[in-house]
């Protein structure tokens, strides 16, 4: 029995640390990531989708993703009805200010090992292209204003980087879009 202890510590040490590896990968993803149970409440909204719709995590979980974006269409619940992803499809959510947020969202059904249907999870990238291919004005002023932010907090670029969820380069490059630079400290 001593020894079947033992594995059986090993197997939740084990599964802690990729709990928290996951943990880890989910925030520093540049694309908001959201997940609903089988019912179609949210049980994951990384930091990226945080920064992207202006919703908290804490009012996102356990919430429904059409209630919560006040949105007549929501992929996710669509997903999970249909068992099916969705292709990538702009939308307007709308965040808790009451402001619209233009994403380009995509959905895929989450399954366990077995194969049977648990959830849905939802992709968004900020801004609906316009017919140039730019971000709309408002996009990019979010964004102008979520970097502007992501600086003045952070000490370093490398912070601001991973506060954002970002790599330095797309830190760079972002800032360069939009005429910022990193403070000098």
């Amino acid at each position: 029995m001593g020894a079947e202890v033992v594995q059986l510590g090993e197997v939740v040490a084990r599964a802690e640390k990729l709990a928290s590896w996951m943990e880890a990968v989910m925030e520093m993803i540049g694309d908001g990531v959201i997940t609903t149970d089988l019912e179609g409440r949210v049980t994951s909204f990384n930091r990226a989708a945080e920064q992207i719709t202006g919703i908290g995590r804490e009012e996102a979980v356990g919430r429904i993703p059409k209630e919560l974006f006040q949105s007549g269409f929501c992929p996710l619940e669509t997903t999970l009805t249909e068992r099916r992803g969705l292709p990538p499809r702009e939308l307007n959510l709308r965040a808790s200010d009451g402001s619209l947020v233009p994403v380009r969202v995509s959905t895929e059904v989450l399954r366990d090992q077995n194969g049977e249907v648990i959830g849905a999870v939802g992709v968004l990238r900020p801004g609906a292209p316009d017919a140039g291919g730019k971000l709309t004005s408002a996009v990019a002023a979010t964004e102008r204003e979520v970097l502007r932010a992501a600086l003045k907090e952070a000490a370093t670029s490398e912070e601001a980087a991973r506060r954002l969820g970002i790599g330095r380069a797309t830190l760079w490059r972002k800032l360069k879009k939009h005429g910022l630079s990193f403070p000098k400290r």
